[in-house]
């Protein structure tokens, strides 16, 4: 064999041999670091989408809260079942049907009395219906309740939230909103960030679907999950069980790669899967190509260079060859020229310089170049495809990350840090907590100690919402809600802030705050009366209107102000509601005690709140012709 063939198959072999242990090295890291980053995203998605449910089911829970918050609403409602009143009712429904028009979201309201029965609904088709043994009455009665997904024809909707209503410590009963659930079913169809085989999902407790497939139909409440994913997620409800992400097959039989998170409030397992064909078989049969691509590259750039070095080397070989076959023949001048010995000893010498020769050759040529060449192309290649990142799903809301044991911020999102002013990520997780907010909260606590209670209570019970004032990076503050979450991430705790910045609702709730407080104290201090109503409903009276009329302020407050008309004057007066008169005119007034009495009432509209109504001040005439005599 020529020692030029030897040389290049030597190249090869040792070429071939080296990548391919180089190139399956590479194969096993970048495939650990695929699967890696694709269940990472996976959890971070489930986990985001969890979140998102949660904030969801607090908003329901605010839809009750905001009936039953009404006060005069309770109070009608406590007087009609007193007295059987028909007034009161129509009161009641009259704040029913305002608050359903205002909100979009209500599909209908109704109310319990304390037995259970709807009295009153503004879905007429829902009145005397007894739903005494259903859990949004069971669970109504003892605090706010959002009720499981159900079929549209059980009661009209596919989720209602009920609370208790309570006026003067006494129970009146369940006040029930109807949603269609479009809040929740909109949060899980959206399939961001899983490709084209994804999907996420709820399921109930007994397993079915309670959110749209992506790929079948009609599956609400239809739909039956049996499967590893299921079984595990229900297998830990109500504890802390770290996430589980494995391959097993779908409710389709397909094979997916799949977690899952268990939402307590609810007894929900929201399941998130994508196709293990396009999680990893793609990436897989790319690296496999990349990695042959590696081998035949580095193959041919070595056999190319061994060419070239075996080339080099054989050449002055074959020039000595043919120099010692000549001194052989008897053609000895021209070495013995340069050398000056004899033939054999010229040969030995020949051969001697032909051996230091090939070592110089291959020491200032040869391998030591050529392995410096395939290290790099190999780092080359796993910088380039080492350079996976954790996809980061964007969020209009500022969420922030926490870790533990310092509780500092380690990540957040875009919007972080527009709210806090920071230019880059690296300037905001710079700053802990607590050069984030001012030195003390307005409850006059240290910003650092309250930081520190509100993190060990979303530690103890999971998750954690309350208001703050916080501080931007230029020392401006503003105030916030937050609603910290704690999540498990491969086995770690962390805490995820969301935080919305509420100044400028909280600064418009205490302006108006404070021009109520500012009418309430001139309205005291004037003799006149002064009454404020809506279409004649009473909204609000200062004291000496009361004291006119021998009411007190509380007993006037919701009834009909045309009840303080004398009979044969309140057609007068209605015309003059009605047609927005602005002019004082006299007229008799009723009192309590059924005395009449000529008053003088000069009313204007104006707008409280958002809303028109007339302010009327009102004078006893008699009062002023006793003091003329």
């Amino acid at each position: 064999m020529r020692l030029s063939t030897m040389i290049i198959l030597v190249f090869v072999f040792a070429t071939v041999f080296g990548s391919v242990g180089g190139t399956y090295y590479f194969y096993l890291q970048s495939t650990e670091i695929l699967e890696n980053a694709v269940i990472s995203h996976l959890e971070t998605t489930a986990n985001s989408k969890a979140h998102n449910i949660e904030t969801a089911l607090k908003m329901y829970e605010q839809r009750a809260r905001l009936v039953t918050s009404k006060t005069w609403m309770r109070k009608h409602l406590k007087s009609y079942l007193e007295t059987s009143d028909e007034e009161y009712k129509i009161n009641v429904e009259q704040i029913l049907t305002d608050t359903q028009k205002e909100n979009s979201n209500f599909l209908h309201i109704s109310i319990t009395n304390p037995e259970g029965k709807i009295i009153i609904s503004t879905e007429e088709s829902l009145v005397d219906r007894d739903i005494s043994g259903k859990d949004i009455f069971i669970n109504g009665k003892e605090n706010y309740f959002v009720s499981d997904f159900f079929e549209e024809d059980v009661f009209g909707v596919r989720i209602v939230i009920s609370g208790p209503l309570i006026q003067d410590g006494e129970f009146l009963g369940v006040v029930a909103v109807g949603s269609d659930g479009k809040t929740v079913e909109k949060i899980m169809t959206s399939y961001g960030g899983l490709g084209e085989t994804g999907e996420i999902y709820l399921i109930n407790k007994d397993g079915y679907m309670v959110t749209p497939s992506r790929f079948e139909e009609d599956t609400f409440l239809k739909q039956k999950i049996d499967t590893e994913n299921t079984k595990h997620c229900f297998q830990y409800s109500g504890t802390e069980a770290e996430e589980d992400t494995h391959l097993f097959n779908n409710y389709k039989g397909i094979s997916v790669l799949g977690t899952h998170i268990y939402i307590p409030k609810m007894d929900w397992c929201l399941l998130a899967e994508i196709n293990e064909t396009e999680a990893f078989g793609d990436a897989r049969e790319e690296l496999i190509r990349t990695s042959l691509g590696i081998i035949i590259v580095i193959t041919a750039i070595m056999s190319l260079i061994g060419f070239f070095v075996a080339k080099f080397i054989s050449k002055p070989i074959k020039k000595l060859t043919k120099t010692v076959d000549l001194i052989t023949k008897g053609k000895l001048d021209v070495q013995l020229k340069k050398s000056r010995i004899d033939e054999i000893q010229s040969l030995t010498d020949s051969l001697d310089r032909i051996l230091a020769s090939l070592k110089l050759a291959i020491l200032r040529t040869g391998l030591s170049k050529g392995e410096v060449g395939l290290g790099k192309v190999i780092t080359a290649k796993e910088e380039a495809e080492n350079k996976f990142q954790t996809l980061y799903e964007s969020s209009r809301d500022a969420i922030m990350i926490l870790e533990p044991p310092t509780w500092n911020f380690t990540a957040g999102n875009p919007a972080t840090l527009k709210m806090f002013g920071a230019k880059t990520e690296k300037e905001f997780i710079s700053k802990n907590p607590s050069e984030l907010s001012p030195p003390t909260q307005p409850n006059g606590k240290p910003s650092a100690e309250g930081a520190k209670k509100e993190i060990g209570i979303a530690i103890e019970k999971g998750s954690n919402f309350f208001e703050w004032t916080h501080r931007k990076i230029d020392g401006t503050d503003f105030k916030a809600t937050v609603l910290l979450t704690k999540m498990k991430i491969r086995g770690k705790d962390f805490l995820q802030a969301t935080v919305r910045n509420i100044t400028e609702e909280k600064d418009a709730t205490e302006k108006l705050e404070a021009s109520r407080k500012r009418f309430k104290l001139l309205s005291e201090v004037v003799f006149e009366g002064i009454l404020i109503h809506d279409k004649g409903k009473i909204i609000d009276v200062n004291n000496q209107f009361a004291k006119i009329f021998g009411y007190s302020s509380k007993e006037l407050i919701g009834t009909n102000a045309i009840n303080l008309i004398a009979p044969e004057q309140k057609g007068n007066v209605r015309e003059k509601i009605s047609s927005q008169y602005e002019k004082a005119y006299k007229t008799i007034g009723l009192r309590k005690d059924g005395s009449k009495f000529k008053i003088e009432i000069n009313a204007k509209k104006t707008k409280i709140e958002g809303k028109i109504v007339r302010v009327a001040v009102c004078r006893d005439l008699s009062v002023k012709k006793k003091n003329d005599r």
